[in-house]
């Protein structure tokens, strides 16, 4: 009962801002609206966790029908930051969590359509592919999968901590969508600051992905 209420929690927490959203009239128009204005300078950001095959194919397909643009997070940084304006019409598609279906399902259909995404992961929690199987049981991608998905220019991988702890609650552990508690808790390093914690993961991306 404590682990269930303690997952509850959790969703509830990471899930407060969209929720606050919606019941406060926050939420983008292109969301509520059949006919949704046209994009200026706004990109909407959509987040993945885990995800199935036909409806990602349908959002990759309805994006494509409609001439939107995906964007890497260096080109979203220099939107923002008015270096170099993006595309009309532009969107990012984030996921967390590095989840095997980023590998699975995501990946095959970014290439397939010509689209690009952003993936957030922590370095800390993912192993070689020669961990006897565990990588897969656990439910996340190894590092060749990420490895391969980054050389491909498909999915932009950036750090989301090296521990997946809980930053406003520092240094309570989360959970991971799709992924096997006891695998992650097993994987998860000691406790660090949160500023070495996300140097760790920056550093660790940087020296596995070039």
């Amino acid at each position: 009962m404590h682990r269930l209420l303690t997952k509850i929690g959790n969703a509830w927490r990471k899930n407060w801002p969209e929720i606050h959203c919606g019941l406060t009239g926050g939420l983008p128009g292109f969301i509520l609206s059949r006919s949704p204005a046209p994009l200026t300078d706004d990109v909407p950001v959509f987040c993945y966790h885990v995800i199935d095959e036909p409806t990602f194919r349908a959002d990759l397909a309805f994006l494509s029908g409609n001439g939107y643009t995906t964007l890497s997070a260096d080109a979203l940084l220099d939107h923002l930051e008015q270096h170099a304006p993006a595309p009309p019409k532009s969107v990012v598609l984030s996921f967390d969590d590095g989840q095997r279906t980023l590998y699975d399902v995501a990946f095959p259909l970014l290439r397939e359509y010509g689209h690009r995404a952003v993936a957030f992961v922590c370095p800390g929690l993912h192993r070689e592919a020669d961990t006897g199987g565990e990588a897969d049981a656990g439910g996340l991608c190894d590092w060749e999968h990420i490895q391969e998905m980054h050389t491909s220019g498909h999915i932009d991988f950036q750090p989301h901590t090296d521990s997946h702890r809980y930053i406003p609650g520092w240094p309570r552990p989360l959970p991971l969508a799709g992924v096997n508690d006891a695998v992650a808790d097993r994987r998860r390093p000691d406790v660090v600051s949160v500023d070495e914690d996300l140097r760790k993961a920056k550093e660790e991306l940087d020296r596995r992905l070039d």
